[in-house]
């Protein structure tokens, strides 16, 4: 299955719903998919918006949503200069 094929629908989620249960079980999808190369990451990164992200790697939120996303976040970063825009965008926020 191509990573592609699930993202619109993971997207929809985090866009979406509101509940801790299924946000939480998102973002540890993209989360595994952020963790196979660079295409991989890429592709996640397309599909998602950046601001979303971070607005769910708040303290607001609780644990079952952060931790998923901070390993999103991180397997994002992980990624070579094609997502440069990423790093960059996290750097501006803790600036």
């Amino acid at each position: 299955m191509k990573v592609s094929s699930c993202l619109p629908f993971l997207a929809q989620i985090v866009r979406d719903f509101k509940d801790t249960e299924s946000l939480s079980y998102a973002f540890w999808a993209l989360s595994s998919l952020s963790t196979n190369g660079e295409y991989q990451i890429q592709t996640v990164y397309q599909a998602l918006d950046p601001k979303m992200i971070i607005k769910y790697s708040t303290e607001e939120n609780p644990p079952q949503i952060r931790v998923p996303v901070w390993r999103l976040i991180g397997n994002l970063l992980s990624g070579k200069s094609s997502i440069a825009e990423v790093k960059t965008f996290c750097f501006s926020l803790f600036c």
